[in-house]
């Protein structure tokens, strides 16, 4: 007598159709969400938080819109200060594809995915000595990003719709705290992240304790610039403005003349390129303005942290880098230095002269930022000769300093 498999049949058939149904219902609803803009790039959800519009899915979607005239890449520096949305100077549409810490060696990568997949004709290149560090490779979110030449048009679709990475980030965008996800890490007090920041700068292998560029990582941005160049693109390079305590970090590491040197660097392949090179990375008066150090100052409106600039710093860069015509704003003179081989020196030096500024400014922030360190070493005192090490070393491959760059 043979068993009647068809209750099995039908039981299995009900099975296969839920799961197909349910799967639709979460591609629709990961659909009509759109957290990381992939259907309407330019239209960013208002409520999304930054773990999933400063995501690298996101910010290649945004690069890959037909609108866009300028691709803005960079490390978090970009990300803080510029944000997600799109920006329009000067009737052209200026794409963020900032990404929070990044490399050299990544990207490389983005630069080449720009040349496959933007339609832009200029590109703002913002570097950071820290992007030159070769121990700092891809984040976790690359891998699912078209970025990651391994990923297909179809299993990209396939993930940014039915996977639950994709549902958490859309509950994320919407707002929407669950049970079944973790909750966004709170933001902490702004003294809490000053200090934080100091401890780790010095105290993270993968920042300046063994910082193993730019020796290592100064091809990578030949090549970038080598992509952009082949595709015709417009190049600008950016280092973006930084506050005056983050230039102590540096020299607490014994970077400070390696850190010179590398700008030196920089000014002279823009210039063996053709390319402009805008310095807001110095002693302006917005990067010597007084962090909030204790629980009872107010915040910085120029600065997020040590490390990050502001939106509102973000939008007078791009002012000076693209000026309305008949605009007669009268600059500071250190914010937004054109730098070239004919005035490097001078402004080397004037690295020198703006640090001692600010000392006597806030001798308060001097004193606290080197009571922080003094704490930082003592809770790990290999720290000391980890840095040590790693500024004997570091710096063979840059230029020496030409005579007057050195006020010190």
């Amino acid at each position: 007598m043979t068993q009647d498999l068809r209750p099995h049949r039908r039981h299995l058939a009900v099975l296969l159709a839920t799961a197909l149904l349910l799967t639709a219902v979460l591609a629709a609803f990961n659909a009509w969400v759109d957290p990381y803009g992939i259907t309407r790039r330019q239209g960013m959800p208002t409520a999304g938080l930054p773990e999933v519009t400063w995501s690298r899915i996101s910010a290649a979607e945004r690069m890959a819109d037909p609108s866009c005239d300028v691709v803005i890449i960079g490390s978090s520096r970009g990300v803080y200060g510029f944000g997600t949305r799109p920006i329009d100077r000067l009737g052209q549409r200026l794409c963020n594809g900032s990404l929070g810490g990044t490399s050299m060696r990544e990207l490389r990568e983005v630069a080449r995915f720009v040349a496959r997949e933007s339609p832009a004709e200029r590109m703002i290149l913002l570097a950071d000595m820290a992007l030159f560090h070769d121990g700092r490779g891809m984040m976790h979110d690359y891998a699912q990003s078209r970025f990651n030449t391994a990923r297909t048009p179809t299993t990209f679709a396939l993930w940014s719709l039915t996977s639950l990475s994709a549902l958490e980030d859309s509950f994320a965008t919407l707002g929407v705290r669950t049970p079944f996800f973790d909750p966004p890490p709170a933001r902490l007090p702004d003294v809490q992240r000053n200090r934080r920041t100091v401890r780790v700068t010095l105290g993270l292998p993968r920042i300046l304790r063994a910082f193993e560029g730019p020796d290592l990582t100064l091809d990578l941005l030949r090549e970038v610039l080598d992509e952009a160049e082949a595709r015709g693109m417009q190049v600008t390079l950016v280092l973006p403005a930084m506050h005056a305590m983050e230039f102590e970090l540096y020299d607490t590491a014994g970077m400070w003349r390696q850190h010179k040197q590398w700008r030196l660097w920089l000014v002279q392949e823009a210039a063996a390129r053709g390319l402009e090179l805008w310095d807001f990375a110095t002693y302006h008066p917005p990067a010597r303005t007084k962090l909030p150090l204790a629980p009872d100052e107010p915040s910085n409106p120029w600065f997020v942290d040590i490390t990050h600039q502001s939106m509102l710093l973000g939008e007078l860069t791009l002012d000076r880098l693209f000026p309305e015509p008949g605009d007669a704003t009268a600059w500071d003179p250190r914010f937004g230095v054109r730098v070239t081989p004919d005035n490097v020196a001078a402004h080397l030096a004037d690295l020198d002269a703006g640090r001692a500024q600010w000392h006597a400014e806030q001798p308060a922030d001097l004193a606290w930022y080197e009571a922080t360190v003094r704490e930082t070493f003592a809770r790990d005192p290999a720290i000391v000769g980890d840095l040590a090490r790693t500024a004997a070393t570091m710096g063979q491959r840059l230029p020496p300093l030409p005579p007057g760059a050195d006020a010190r």
